[in-house]
């Protein structure tokens, strides 16, 4: 079918709907209206016309609901014409609405019966089992007994009686069961079995002693027979036709689902029109998930989508309400507003509710105030939502959010904690609507009888007040056994507290043995971050001296404690040059603790820089630490050297080479004899100051020294004792001046114990 073509089947449904609201609203349908006959001929027209035979049979129904005075007239003439496949679509039409089915379109069906066409006499037959007039059912007892008649027409007939279990239409069967034609036989057989809803097992005896034992039975007790074995029949018909229908679906969704977008078009039409409710709904659903994974709908589906809000069938009108709420269409508003003032069922009273959310204004609150003061617990839930989804759209004015955050309120003190979703639903869009008056309510929410999500959402509504005098309704909460509670209420006082009270919460959160989850030790460690650097340089110390050594983390912890203080102290005491000075000594320390060399060597630089400006006696060890550490880790350049080299007493230059010797012979001792050469490589390019003939000498042994280890032993010559060197040539352990480092004082980590106070 063309775009064209639906989009023109799209408008004239549209028209039809206006017109039966009009109707219902002003003029009977027996007057016509402006244009109806020009319509009513386009209708048909699309009837007989080359569609598909769904569009047909849908247009067909559409005009049976516009109720129009020639509807009948001109239904009738479609079944009486040659036009098999509109007579199909009419046909089938009045089988889904039997109400419309009158003594002239009756008899148009009962003719069909005679088609040669097998389609359309199945068709009629199907059509007739909703026309149960006594008049219909005398013709058809007659044509069945009429021996002249096709022996298709007489079957089609018998088909047809099958599906009216009269009494009278069951003695027509019977009596057919003696007819000579064979064909007439057994289709009367296999329509009394289903009148009567007895398996005959295809024996005409089994039929006919049944009939004459229940032929005198008074019409009470047949009926009451009847209406048993009808019950149980359908009973097993309907789990038969739930189970077939769940298949159906299934297996139409797939269908969807590898459809390509071009084709999805065509297959939400054909499932939004199909008689089959649940097919209808699986059409709601696809087209709501259609439009939810941002793609758009044709406008036929929009109308199709609309037009379905009629729906007699609570379920579909709800889905359809679901379905029109997800085009997020402000202007389906007015439409769900009117819905709603209709009284609909509680189905479809909640899904508009829910859709008012969406597509609403403020002119939604005074009805969703109403719902909210109603007593249907699941109504009440859904205009609490939609009031939340209004006041985060943007919709309420001042007036309107005060209107709201009272009804909210009201709601709220009457829920009890057993009813969760309500609750939960009220908090969230407290929430929302932000009102300072609702402090009180989110901090009653947190008690342990409240359930996980409530105590989650009354979390979030302390958050989103931000009102710091609520932070103590969550102390008890940091220890919460749910972890998604917990981490949330950490959260929250980490960026709301302010208190000495809520940092040690925070603190003890950290510290805790029994916290598992790593995510909230990490969220109470930027609280306590947070909080502790807005303490004295003192409490800060003392907080850092509290801080664990053996919980995993705690070494980068630490030095953001210590940087903390760093800045604390700059900005409190600028000349503080000393203090300064040895603080940063120990972040450099945690810095190489944490094998961050290049921070560490930049941090020891500032620190050597801080603590000769204050002429500390730290200067030294500093400077001891900064070689060192430059020395093994390969980060020794010429602007280290300027740095240990200026303003550094000749004293300490001895200290310094000690480190050079101490480092190469560490070196070697590790059989790392490249390194050693590497390092002495540095130096040479970058000497520390000393004099230049001690240091000359004492670079020249080490490195013979390096080599000699560098230098892989002879594998063939014989072994024999080395003569002994002359004292001129050979190389040194140990410079002529004494640089060896002082026992205890030289290790690979800088001993912090020699900068505390």
């Amino acid at each position: 079918m063309s775009d064209l073509l639906r989009i023109l089947i799209g408008g004239m449904l549209l028209f039809g709907a206006l017109d039966r609201c009009a109707a219902q609203q002003s003029a009977p349908a027996s007057q016509p209206a402006p244009g109806q006959e020009q319509r009513l001929s386009d209708l048909v027209g699309l009837i007989e016309g080359q569609t598909s035979p769904e569009v047909r049979r849908t247009v067909a129904r559409e005009l049976l609901l516009q109720n129009w005075p020639e509807t009948s007239r001109r239904l009738a003439d479609i079944l009486g014409g040659g036009n098999n496949p509109a007579r199909i679509a009419v046909a089938g039409a009045l089988a889904d609405l039997p109400q419309f089915i009158d003594e002239n379109l009756a008899n148009a069906l009962v003719d069909l019966l005679g088609e040669t066409d097998a389609a359309v006499r199945s068709a009629a037959s199907l059509a007739l089992a909703g026309a149960r007039s006594d008049a219909v059912v005398n013709r058809l007892c007659t044509l069945l007994a009429d021996t002249e008649l096709p022996s298709d027409t007489r079957v089609a007939v018998a088909a047809t009686l099958g599906l009216l279990p009269r009494r009278s239409a069951v003695d027509a069967l019977a009596n057919a069961l003696e007819d000579p034609d064979y064909a007439v036989v057994k289709a009367a057989l296999a329509a009394l079995s289903q009148a009567a809803a007895i398996d005959f097992g295809g024996e005409p005896t089994a039929a006919r002693a049944w009939w004459e034992a229940s032929r005198d039975l008074s019409l009470e007790s047949w009926q009451q027979q009847q209406i048993e074995r009808l019950v149980r029949a359908d009973f097993e018909l309907r789990q038969r036709l739930t189970t077939l229908q769940a298949r159906l679906v299934r297996a139409l969704e797939t269908a969807f689902e590898r459809a390509g977008d071009a084709e999805r078009a065509g297959l939400l039409a054909e499932y939004l029109g199909d008689a089959s409710p649940p097919v209808r709904l699986l059409g709601l659903r696809l087209a709501q998930l259609h439009v939810v994974e941002g793609k758009s709908l044709s406008d036929e589906a929009r109308v199709q989508l609309r037009e379905l809000l009629h729906n007699p069938d609570a379920q579909i009108q709800a889905a359809a309400v679901r379905a029109v709420a997800s085009l997020r269409s402000a202007t389906d508003a007015s439409r769900f507003l009117e819905m709603l003032a209709a009284g609909p069922p509680p189905l479809v009273r909640q899904a508009l509710v829910n859709g008012l959310g969406y597509v609403g204004d403020e002119s939604a609150v005074t009805p969703l105030l109403t719902v909210l003061g109603g007593d249907n617990e699941a109504s009440v839930t859904e205009a609490v939502a939609a009031l939340g989804r209004l006041a985060e759209r943007g919709m309420l004015s001042a007036p309107a959010r005060e209107a709201v955050a009272t009804g909210l309120m009201l709601v709220f003190k009457d829920v009890t904690p057993a009813q969760i979703e309500l609750r939960e639903r009220l908090l969230w869009a407290m929430t929302i609507v932000r009102d300072p008056r609702f402090g009180p309510a989110f901090a009653a929410a947190l008690t342990p009888e409240e359930s996980v999500p409530v105590r989650q959402a009354a979390v979030r509504g302390i958050a989103a007040l931000k009102d710091p005098q609520l932070v103590d309704a969550l102390l008890p909460v940091l220890h919460d056994p749910d972890a998604g509670v917990r981490k949330s209420a950490v959260e929250t006082v980490a960026n709301l507290g302010a208190t000495e009270q809520h940092l040690e919460a925070l603190w003890r959160r950290l510290t805790a043995a029994d916290e598992n989850d790593e995510s909230i030790r990490q969220a109470a460690w930027r609280g306590v971050l947070t909080l502790v650097t807005r303490q004295p340089v003192d409490r800060i110390e003392q907080w850092i001296s509290r801080l664990p050594s053996d919980m995993p983390g705690n070494g980068s912890r630490l030095l953001e404690l210590l940087q903390a203080l760093a800045r604390k102290v700059q900005e409190s005491d600028p000349s503080a040059r000393h203090r300064l000075g040895l603080i940063r000594v120990r972040i450099a320390a945690q810095h190489e603790q944490l094998d961050q060399f290049a921070d560490a060597v930049r941090v020891y630089g500032q620190a050597l820089e801080d603590l000769r400006a204050a002429q500390s006696p730290h200067a030294g060890p500093t400077a001891v630490a900064l070689l060192r550490l430059t020395l093994r880790s390969g980060l020794y350049t010429p602007a280290v050297a300027a740095a240990l080299n200026a303003d550094n007493p000749e004293s300490s230059s001895s200290a310094l080479w000690s480190v050079v010797f101490d480092v190469v012979h560490e070196l070697l001792a590790e059989e790392r004899p490249d390194a050693a050469l590497a390092v002495l490589e540095a130096v040479s390019k970058a000497p520390l100051a000393g004099d230049q003939k001690t240091v000359d000498k004492t670079l020249s042994d080490l490195r013979a020294l390096a080599l000699q280890a560098a230098t892989p032993p002879p594998t063939t010559a014989p072994a024999a004792e080395a003569p002994a060197p002359t004292p001129a040539s050979q190389p040194t352990s140990q410079p002529a001046t004494d640089w060896s480092p002082t026992p205890n004082t030289l290790t690979c980590r800088f001993p912090l114990e020699r900068f505390e106070n």
